[in-house]
């Protein structure tokens, strides 16, 4: 009998830390804690000076049951609000931690590559961009915790994609296949050339089970990435990676 067991998150790569991440950390500490706090608690003591002077103002005797009874309603909202979202903000720490090494492995991997993270287009992100040697590659992440078991592996046919055994609900290929064909449209734009632009799906720390050979979008993980890259043949001189950068900057800076 299978006993299931906790999700657990697949990565195990140690993300390093950014420029100026202390520095945001203490910002946001002291937003936190030094700020909000105070300010939430100076509304609650005006909301309690305000009834009583309405006390005060038209006589009213004192009325615990109501200050109790809104007392209750704002901590069952309040914990009402923490269930709603905390499966989310565990689901987006866990997808924000899978961009961030996966991002850090193509940056160190790569020699001589230009890779770019999440660049902002009309309503979506595309997670990375590498330029290199050896072709453009648009790269979305999908971070999933893993359970255990025979089944914990990623299965593509090249049409479909099932994790664990289940079928994802939104599509990843079609997804990388618009993210390919927008970040084309970038480099068309701002630097004038027509480069193909390779889709990649990238399932970081999990297995990942190609049943065909060569298809048009690659799912894999992130070694599988770094060696199928690789193993491309050298697609663009340093002349065109050089533009191709700096066309990719302008357009995240506009």
């Amino acid at each position: 009998m299978n006993i299931p067991r906790e999700p657990r998150s697949p990565l195990k790569e140690t993300i390093k830390r950014s420029a100026g991440q202390s520095a945001k950390q203490q910002i946001d500490s002291i937003i936190d804690d030094q700020v909000l706090i105070p300010a939430y608690i100076a509304v609650v003591v005006i909301l309690i000076a305000g009834f009583e002077w309405c006390k005060a103002i038209w006589h009213l005797p004192p009325q615990p049951w109501l200050i109790s009874s809104f007392a209750v309603m704002t901590v069952l909202f309040a914990v009402w609000k923490f269930k709603k979202h905390r499966p989310s903000i565990a689901q987006l720490r866990l997808g924000m931690k899978g961009e961030q090494e996966v991002g850090q492995i193509l940056a160190e991997a790569l020699v001589g590559a230009a890779v770019f993270h999440d660049i902002v287009c009309d309503g979506f992100n595309i997670d990375h961009a590498v330029i290199c040697p050896n072709g453009v590659f648009s790269v979305e992440t999908k971070t999933r915790t893993k359970r255990g078991g025979t089944e914990e592996k990623v299965v593509y046919d090249g049409e479909k994609i099932t994790v664990a055994g289940f079928e994802p609900d939104r599509d990843a290929i079609a997804q990388a296949r618009a993210n390919a064909n927008t970040l084309a449209k970038i480099i068309l734009e701002y630097t004038g050339q027509e480069i193909a632009v390779q889709p990649v799906v990238v399932f970081p720390g999990w297995f990942v089970n190609t049943t065909v050979k060569k298809p048009n979008v690659w799912v894999l993980n992130v070694k599988g990435l770094l060696a199928f890259i690789r193993h491309e043949r050298v697609q663009l001189t340093k002349e065109q990676i050089h533009v191709v950068r700096e066309g990719l900057n302008r357009f995240q800076n506009q």
